[in-house]
C-alpha cells in the first residue's frame, strides 16, 4: 500500500491510498484506491479494482462523495459498467436516486423500463426518461426519449428504433 499527497491544486489537496500487487492496482478485501481531502481526511472516493480494472462483483466498484448529502455509485465488471439487478450508475441526493442508468457489459440496456432516469433535484419527480437496448435508443410502441416539465407533463418526446430516429405512429381511427 502507498499513500501520496496530491498538492498540484493548492485549493484542493487530496491524499490517494493505493493497494497494488503484481497485476497493478488491486485489492480483494476492500477498496484498492481511496481518495481523501487533505488535511481533513474527509472521504472523496473509493474504487474497487482487480488487475488494475474497475471490478467488484458484489457491489459498487466506484463510489464518489459530494459532501454529506450526495453520492455516486457505479457498478463495474472488468472495467465495464454492468449490473444485473438494478442500475449500474446511481447518483443519490438527499437520500433519493436523482439519476439512474442501467448498463449491461458497458452498454446502456434495459428491457423492462427506461435505461436512463433523471429526477428533479428538489421535487423528486421524473424529468427525463430514455429507453435503450444494446447501447442504442430503442422502444417499440412508445417514445424512447421523453422530457417532462416540473409538473410531470410531457414537454418533448422522440421515437427511436435500433438507434435510428423514427416518426411517431399515426393514430388510427376507431372502428365503426
Amino acid at each position: 500500500m502507498s499513500i501520496m499527497l496530491d498538492d498540484s491544486d493548492p485549493e484542493n489537496k487530496t491524499t490517494r491510498e493505493e493497494w497494488r500487487d503484481w497485476t497493478g492496482i488491486c485489492r480483494i478485501d476492500g477498496p484498492a484506491v481511496t481518495i481523501r481531502e487533505y488535511p481533513s481526511g474527509e472521504l472523496v472516493s473509493e474504487e474497487w479494482r482487480s488487475a488494475g480494472k474497475l471490478h467488484n462483483p458484489s457491489g459498487p466498484a466506484c463510489i464518489k462523495y459530494y459532501g454529506p448529502t450526495m453520492t455516486s455509485r457505479e457498478y463495474y465488471v472488468s472495467n465495464m459498467l454492468h449490473r444485473d439487478d438494478g442500475p449500474a450508475r446511481v447518483t443519490e441526493l438527499d437520500g433519493f436516486n436523482q439519476i439512474e442508468a442501467y448498463y449491461q457489459y458497458g452498454k446502456k440496456h434495459r428491457l423492462d423500463g427506461p435505461a436512463f432516469i433523471e429526477r428533479h433535484e428538489e421535487l423528486g419527480i421524473i424529468i427525463v426518461e430514455e429507453y435503450w437496448q444494446d447501447g442504442k435508443r430503442h422502444r417499440i410502441g412508445g417514445p424512447a426519449f421523453i422530457v417532462y416539465d416540473d409538473n410531470g407533463a410531457v414537454e418533448r418526446m422522440t421515437y427511436f428504433v435500433n438507434g435510428e430516429e423514427v416518426s411517431p405512429p399515426t393514430p388510427q381511427p376507431a372502428p365503426g
